[in-house]
C-alpha cells in the first residue's frame, strides 16, 4: 500500500471532502482484496481472464445495449455479439431454430430478476418459493 495506510476506506471515501483521493480508495481496496485473497472465494467471478487489450480499446467508451438485441436501430452497441453469443447458446443447448430469443445480462442477479419477471407474465398466478 502506499503512503494512505493511516486512511480507513470510508475516510477516503468521504465524500464531504473535496476532492476525494482517488488513489487512496484504490489502494485500500486492492490492499483489502490481495489480504483476504488466501482465504476469501469473493464473488464467485473469474479472475484469471486477461481483459487487458479489450479494456484499453473499449473501456472508455459507452455502450448502449438497451432493449432488444434484435433490434438494429441505435449507434454505439454490441447487438451483434450479444445475438451471437444468444445464438451460440441456443446451438450448445439445442434449441430449435424458430424460437430463439434472449439477452444478455450483466450477471447473475438481472438473469435472475429477467426470469422471475418472464415468469410472472407466463404463470401470473404462480407462487415463488425461496429460502434465506
Amino acid at each position: 500500500m502506499t503512503g494512505h495506510q493511516s486512511l480507513s476506506l470510508a475516510d477516503a471515501a468521504d465524500l464531504s471532502h473535496a476532492p476525494i483521493d482517488v488513489t487512496a480508495v484504490l489502494d485500500h481496496l486492492i490492499h483489502e482484496s490481495d489480504a483476504a485473497a488466501a482465504t476469501s472465494i469473493g464473488f464467485p467471478g473469474a479472475v484469471d481472464l486477461h481483459y487487458g487489450e479489450v479494456l484499453t480499446r473499449l473501456g472508455n467508451r459507452l455502450w448502449n445495449n438497451i432493449g432488444d438485441p434484435a433490434d438494429l436501430g441505435g449507434v454505439a452497441h454490441t447487438r451483434v455479439l450479444e445475438r451471437a453469443v444468444i445464438a451460440w447458446v441456443a446451438d450448445t443447448l439445442a434449441m430449435p431454430l424458430d424460437d430463439r430469443w434472449g439477452y444478455v445480462t450483466t450477471g447473475g442477479t438481472e438473469g435472475n430478476l429477467s426470469a422471475l419477471h418472464t415468469a410472472h407474465h407466463r404463470h401470473p398466478t404462480a407462487r415463488i418459493y425461496y429460502s434465506t
